[in-house]
């Protein structure tokens, strides 16, 4: 007799959960499968019938992490104003990997070797924003190249401050943050930065 969805469920669950942990702690390496079995109370056929094998099980994490990240931010009060809301935007990302700091170690301990939906997905978010501030004629590089050194900053802040290197409530944060904005926008009305003259060879 099959067991009843629930079950099932519960039980995928806890195999998620302790993988998850595991990974967290030490990434790839350190999730095996037999210790999967012994933290969520299964056998390893069990594991390969749910996700097939380790890979399996590791993407479905993956996945599992990106999805609660964008769940998360599809919550988040958007501001009208693009500025503001690359404001918000980077507030609420730096807010994220604070409140689940394992989800974000899970989210880029592994190299993106494979594509993640959930991944694309959230990052997507933040091309959007700056999307909005492009169509308003307030971005200076290209949409592609802001949303890329957008990202680093903001992850190189979570980073620090998830790793313990920063406090929580660092002003660093916000330093880097309208650091980043004053330089890949313009103000309202105003002209396009000029660019740094190349020094002429002596």
């Amino acid at each position: 007799m099959p067991a009843p969805p629930h079950a099932t469920e519960a039980t995928r669950r806890a195999i998620l959960d302790a993988a998850a942990a595991l990974f967290a702690d030490g990434g790839e390496e350190r999730l095996s499968i037999r210790e999967v079995c012994a933290r969520a109370g299964v056998t390893a056929p069990t594991i390969y019938h749910h996700f097939g094998d380790k890979d399996g099980l590791v993407l479905k994490v993956l996945e599992d992490s990106f999805t609660a990240f964008v769940q998360t931010v599809d919550g988040l009060d958007k501001p009208q104003d693009p500025i503001e809301a690359l404001v918000s935007a980077w507030d609420g990302y730096v807010a994220y990997g604070l409140a689940h700091p394992m989800h974000y170690r899970i989210m880029f301990l592994r190299r993106r070797a494979t594509p993640i939906p959930a991944a694309e997905a959230a990052f997507q978010r933040l091309v959007d924003v700056l999307g909005a501030v492009e169509a308003e004629g307030l971005l200076v590089p290209s949409l592609e190249h802001a949303s890329k050194a957008f990202w680093s900053a903001m992850h190189g802040v979570t980073s620090a401050i998830a790793s313990g290197y920063l406090p929580p409530d660092t002003p660093a944060s916000a330093l880097v943050r309208d650091a980043i904005i004053a330089h890949i926008t313009r103000p309202r009305g105003g002209a396009r930065r000029p660019a740094k003259k190349k020094r002429s060879k002596p």
